[in-house]
């Protein structure tokens, strides 16, 4: 049994779909999957590279003949050599659903050919593989659908998951961004449509992800995933400042530096600037999605916005631009419009904040103008909030009645190592320390991968979990280290607060985001006093607590063994340690509590 990417590497493309620069190429990926008795291929590749593709097919099958072609999507870098494919090996059975079927009549109304039409429930077996087929429409065709190969667990995602740059230049290249720019140009506009496709795999084992462009991701999924959430669900990544702007004379621009220079001065490092006219636009639109705030610096050009401005509010309305703060430098020397004008444009958007200092220019930038300052600081507020506590500063999001479903209960402790990855733990030691301001603490093992992780990053959010929390959940997150699993991997039951942490959003009836005040060594452990940015209830169920769990959701105790030793129950986990006495140090081989959550079962 092999699975091999028989794709090609295109260096002749200048602009991928016509519009997005690509200098480092692109891939077109096709499988071929070969069993004992049959050979399967999945997708094929532009037709500038049909005999490439063709003498790559041969070169791994020898003498055998393909048997089937699955299709994933129609679009032509994908599926231009099916006649040719079709001509080599004229017995070939083209697996589609019936969308892609009638695409295919389309693009090659005469060709005739042997079909199998699948759909949703459909199911499909050779001798080493078995497949099923998750329809995705409009992500980003509307014949798009995965292919879930369950014996090695793969993943066959169509265009998701791409990314720009030929594989034999980009291998060791970053994901990131290249992955951002193509999703953003391409399917950014279908978010809704990408977020059903997630939900329909998120009960699957998945070991990998074969994308139709860009290399297959095997490592650390949650990271691609958690990615496309962020993305679909149109929430940035990152707190930052994009400055895009246009200058016909150069005094926009000396403007832009003027307040980047400000910026800067007040320690605002994450501050990029683009010059919309002399930028690939495709690269300023994934940026403008990837920070929390956008600055507009626009000149008014013939009582419209300037051309290549003007383009760029276009892509981001398209892709349904939002949840995000948005400030508006306009320059005119006689009739300044550009702030009316993007404002109009930017009605059909949900969930714009518009900045309250609004700079208008005429014709140069006055020497010391305090709007600039105004700007600044509003920019710089916005980056660095204040303490959300304060009287003065009300946040939407910040129902201390969350406060209430702190109990003497169970909670997932959620952490990131800062670099993308996220881990989760079970903890069981939340309390409200004190309410002016409001404060919580968290105490953990110094042992636990969390602790690493907070006191790295200064950050956690916490679930409260609900009686309606399956065992399932506390073998995720309890009973194995992040060290060495990743907690993340097949699960999607989780949303992501306003510090790009996760919490979750179902077994649990709130949650709150919380930055490291101060922290207190107590030896074994670390107690965190924490501040909270952010307390949402999300529902009136229950708060889980040990009892609860004990009873309800833990599966039965095994009766202890024929002996006269006593039995310490781990209140977390329900591991059973027997023995004369429980070790002080003990510390607990499913969970890695210590010994203060063990109780004698009597």
């Amino acid at each position: 049994m092999k699975i091999i990417n028989i794709g090609v590497n295109d260096h002749e493309i200048d602009l991928f779909e016509g519009q997005y620069l690509v200098p480092q190429g692109i891939s077109y990926n096709s499988y071929l999957l070969i069993d004992e008795q049959q050979t399967i291929i999945v997708d094929t590749v532009d037709k500038r590279f049909s005999q490439e593709w063709l003498d790559n097919i041969k070169t791994n099958i020898h003498r055998k003949q393909p048997s089937y072609l699955i299709i994933t999507h129609m679009e032509p870098d994908h599926s231009s050599s099916i006649k040719a494919l079709i001509e080599r090996y004229p017995k070939i059975i083209i697996i589609a659903n019936s969308k892609a079927h009638s695409f295919i009549k389309q693009f090659f109304p005469l060709l005739e050919y042997h079909k199998m039409e699948v759909t949703e429930k459909s199911v499909f077996t050779t001798d080493s593989f078995s497949f099923k087929f998750i329809m995705a429409p409009m992500v980003h065709w509307p014949e798009v659908m995965f292919v879930y190969e369950e014996n090695n667990q793969i993943i066959f995602s169509a265009d998701a998951f791409g990314k720009f740059g030929a594989l034999d230049i980009t291998k060791d290249e970053p994901w990131l961004t290249e992955a951002r720019r193509y999703y953003i140009g391409i399917v950014g506009q279908y978010g809704p449509q990408v977020v059903n496709a997630l939900k329909k795999i998120s009960s699957l084992a998945i070991k990998s992800i074969y994308p139709l462009h860009g290399p297959i991701l095997s490592d650390n999924l949650s990271f691609y995933i958690n990615k496309y959430l962020v993305w679909a669900n149109y929430q940035s990544e990152e707190k930052g400042i994009v400055i895009v702007y246009n200058s016909v004379y150069g005094n926009t621009k000396e403007a832009v530096n003027q307040l980047s220079t400000q910026l800067a001065n007040l320690g605002l490092n994450n501050v990029k600037k683009y010059d919309i006219a002399r930028t690939d636009l495709s690269l300023v639109v994934s940026e403008a999605f990837r920070f929390d705030t956008l600055v507009l610096a626009a000149t008014t050009y013939n009582a419209r916005l300037f051309p290549a401005m003007n383009n760029f509010i276009d892509a981001l309305i398209e892709r349904n631009y939002q949840n995000r703060h948005v400030a508006i430098v306009e320059n005119g020397t006689w009739n300044p419009v550009a702030s009316s004008i993007i404002k109009e444009k930017f009605s059909s958007l949900k969930s714009l904040s518009y900045l309250n200092t609004n700079l208008t220019i005429r014709s140069a930038l006055s020497p010391e103008e305090p709007l600039l300052a105004a700007l600044a600081a509003e920019l710089y507020a916005l980056q660095t909030p204040s303490n959300p506590h304060d009287d003065k500063l009300e946040q939407p999001r910040l129902d201390l009645t969350q406060l209430f479903n702190l109990s003497y209960g169970l909670y997932v402790i959620f952490s990131t190592d800062g670099a993308g990855k996220y881990n989760g733990c079970i903890l069981n030691s939340v309390a409200q320390v004190t309410s002016k301001p409001n404060r919580v603490s968290v105490t953990i093992n110094k042992d636990n991968y969390t602790c690493e992780l907070v006191l790295k990053t200064g950050i956690l959010n916490i679930s409260s979990l609900t009686t309606s929390s399956a065992f399932s959940l506390f073998e995720r997150f309890g009973f194995a280290s992040g060290r060495t699993k990743d907690k993340f991997l097949d699960f999607f039951d989780y949303k992501l607060a306003s510090n790009n942490l996760p919490y979750l959003s179902t077994s649990a009836n709130g949650y709150l985001a919380c930055k490291v005040f101060t922290s207190i060594d107590l030896g074994t452990h670390i107690m965190f006093i924490l501040d909270i940015s952010e307390a949402v209830v999300l529902n009136k169920e229950p708060s889980l607590t040990y009892t609860y769990y004990q009873t309800n959701i833990k599966p039965a105790r095994k009766d202890a063994p024929a002996t006269k030793q006593r039995c310490f129950v781990c209140q977390v986990c329900g591991f059973e340690y027997y023995g004369e006495s429980l070790p002080p140090d003990y510390i607990c081989p499913l969970c890695k509590h210590g010994a203060e959550v063990f109780e004698e079962f009597k």
